[in-house]
């Protein structure tokens, strides 16, 4: 099930690997899905995230494609909006994020840079005309969704003082300077940017 869910849909890549390293590196928190039971059933609910070996915050699943995007390059996937009161549907067809350093450990900035392309697969106003114009306007629409969503999540973990992205462990893989104690105590105040690009390349179903 974790494995489908990484593969084809929105659950950031994990595995006992990935976690252990995250949970020994310096600058990088680890996270794990969220199970839930429902009668005889088990799903993921969403993602945990640990400071140490203690839970302290989670996701739900909803959310999860938001902090796929900034944690890893994938395909797949899917995130739905509301664009003039209804509700369209992007499918993922190759997401890449960079994450870019300027200034050093005394007053690091980060940006990170998101490129998506993908297509619309469900629209549920079969009256609202795909075209140039409408599509232009549906990337704008996208973009500005999540990019507000993404800095949110951004900062929510800064207050928690987590750092599941990973941002002080890259840092640390560009500056041979790098102090840990130093870094954990101005990630908090760290300015951290996104800025996404969404291409839509095609459309596809409407119902």
């Amino acid at each position: 099930m974790i494995k489908q869910n990484i593969n084809q849909s929105n659950f950031p890549e994990t595995n006992l690997h990935k976690f252990l390293f995250a949970y020994y590196a310096d600058g990088m928190d680890p996270f794990l899905p969220l199970i839930k039971s429902t009668d005889s059933q088990v799903e993921i609910d969403g993602i945990a995230f640990f400071d140490g070996a203690k839970m302290v915050h989670s996701l739900p699943y909803s959310e999860a494609f938001n902090f796929k995007i900034m944690k890893q390059d994938f395909n797949r996937g899917t995130k739905g909006i509301k664009y003039k009161e209804e509700h369209i549907v992007l499918e993922n067809i190759g997401s890449r994020v960079t994450y870019h350093v300027i200034d050093g450990i005394e007053h690091p900035k980060f940006l990170l840079d998101i490129k998506i392309k993908g297509f619309i697969n469900e629209v549920q106003n079969i009256n609202l005309m795909l075209n140039g114009p409408v599509i232009k306007s549906m990337e704008k629409d996208f973009e500005k969704s999540l990019q507000a969503q993404c800095i949110e999540m951004i900062e929510r973990f800064q207050e928690l003082k987590i750092d599941p992205l990973g941002l002080g462990n890259d840092l640390k893989n560009r500056r041979e300077n790098f102090d840990l104690k130093k870094w954990e105590d101005v990630y908090p105040t760290v300015p951290v940017d996104v800025k996404i690009d969404v291409e839509i390349i095609e459309t596809g179903i409407t119902s």
